[in-house]
């Protein structure tokens, strides 16, 4: 891959939106490549700070049962 096209999956790839394969090969490419890593550095900051400006809530007890048994059912 080359800078602009992995820059273009830089958002995907930071929230865990894209396969496996593809995020690998980002990483590689940022390990050897110090531009693109610094924008990848950048545009995570981004993400985090995003995060942060939400507000944080506790989800009912309920939810949570029903979100567990939920991924419990799916895992078997």
């Amino acid at each position: 891959m080359d800078c602009n096209s992995d820059q273009e999956q830089f958002s995907a790839y930071l929230l865990g939106a894209l396969e496996v394969v593809e995020a690998d090969k980002i990483d590689q490419h940022v390990d050897r490549c110090a531009p693109c890593s610094d924008i990848l550095r950048a545009e995570g900051d981004v993400v985090v700070n995003l995060a942060r400006l939400s507000p944080q809530i506790m989800a009912p007890n309920r939810i949570k049962r029903r979100l567990l048994s939920a991924i419990d059912t799916e895992a078997a």
